[in-house]
């Protein structure tokens, strides 16, 4: 058999030969021993030790960082007598607690994590549990200038035993954090985003924020002594809050509470002040009044529901507007001793269901509302508007 070949392709096929050639390198190693080209992980993500050498403490502190970089622990940490775990003084720095805890003597005054720099910026603290503090866990709060950001990052910690479990300064995100026992489980400063944390038993409010807005989401709060969520504005979603000692979330001016459960509220399952939206909820038992929200709010499609014995102590109200001017719509309520309570007009009252309720409504003023249907059988109304009972 013969192969035709033209000059044209012999040519293609030489320069082909000689590409695969050139890039396969040279046949002969170099001289010398055989080095590695790989990087090691200090050169990846330069790290230093937390301990005496790099990082010596002083009279009121284990250990003290005064320069930024990455550090990590290389083993538990216990505080003995009157002194901090960790100061740090140095912007820039993130803890890596590698697994291991930091354990303190519950000295006064004393935190696991502190900062020891004003506005301290750009901290991040993850990875391991801290305990028996009586001042905080981790505590980098600024009270005379919260408004200065400070970007920093708290999670995957556990704390217990702390007076408060962590105190992040201004713009700081806390995350996947679970906090028991002490005071406060999470006390901050305004523009703070808290999210899947979980806290339990506080002997005062289960998150805790003063000034600027806050953002509490997906989180879940277990038998606070006052207040679950505490807040001057902001949102709380998809949180579920049991047994706090006063509200379930309480937000002091304006707010959303979205597709939160809560659940035997000694006081009242939410408050908020005006100009609020609260969607979606399910409030169960509460002391006085499930939802309460001042004027311009609007309360939309929450299940509220009384399963306890009648207290004779106390009125139930479901839904109260203090002030008036809301908008209360879509609303199924269960049980209890008023439905809905508005010590003052301008409400708009449409599509409600009431169940089991001593008093549908109660109100003041001069409100706009849709007829009240029910009563057993078919309804007698088409009005889309209208509310009912059954």
């Amino acid at each position: 058999m013969r192969f035709l070949t033209s000059p044209t392709s012999l040519a293609a096929l030489a320069l082909l030969l000689t590409a695969g050639t050139a890039g396969a390198g040279p046949l002969n190693p170099p001289a010398g021993p055989i080095a590695s080209t790989y990087k090691t992980l200090q050169d990846a993500e330069p790290r230093t030790a937390i301990n005496a050498t790099n990082t010596p403490g002083t009279a009121d502190s284990a250990y003290r960082i005064t320069q930024p970089g990455s550090y990590y622990l290389t083993g538990d940490l216990v505080v003995t007598g009157d002194r901090h775990g960790i100061v740090i003084a140095a912007h820039n720095v993130t803890i890596d607690l590698n697994g291991f805890s930091i354990r303190g003597s519950n000295a006064e005054g004393r935190a696991g994590i502190i900062g020891g720099l004003h506005q301290l910026r750009n901290i991040n603290i993850r990875n391991g549990s801290i305990r028996d503090f009586a001042l905080a866990g981790v505590s980098f709060s600024d009270h005379d200038d919260w408004s200065r950001p400070r970007l920093g990052r708290v999670e995957h910690l556990r704390i217990s035993n702390c007076g408060v479990g962590i105190g992040p300064g201004g713009e700081y995100t806390v995350a996947d954090c679970n906090i028991s026992g002490g005071a406060t489980g999470i006390y901050g400063w305004g523009e703070l985003l808290v999210e899947r944390c979980h806290v339990t038993e506080t002997s005062g409010v289960g998150i805790f924020s003063l000034t600027g807005s806050t953002t509490v989401r997906q989180c879940r709060i277990d038998d606070p002594g006052t207040h679950g969520v505490q807040i001057t504005q902001g949102i709380v979603e998809a949180c579920e809050i049991v047994s706090p000692g006063q509200n379930g979330v309480h937000i002091f001016s304006s707010g959303v509470v979205r597709a939160c459960s809560i659940s035997t509220a000694a006081e009242r399952g939410i408050v908020t002040g005006l100009g609020s939206l609260i969607e979606s909820n399910r409030v169960h038992n509460y002391g006085d009044a499930g939802i309460r929200a001042d004027q311009c709010s609007r309360i939309v499609n929450n299940l509220v529901f009384y399963s306890l014995a009648v207290n004779p102590t106390s009125t139930q109200v479901a839904i109260e507007a203090p002030t008036g001017g809301c908008h209360i719509e879509g609303n199924t309520i269960t049980k209890g001793d008023i439905g809905i309570q508005a010590q003052a007009g301008g409400n708009l009252i449409i599509r409600n269901a009431f169940s089991g309720i001593g008093t549908v409504w109660s109100l003041s003023g001069t409100n706009s509302y849709g007829p009240l249907a029910g009563g057993g059988g078919q309804f007698s109304t088409t009005n889309p508007l209208a509310n009912v009972t059954y």
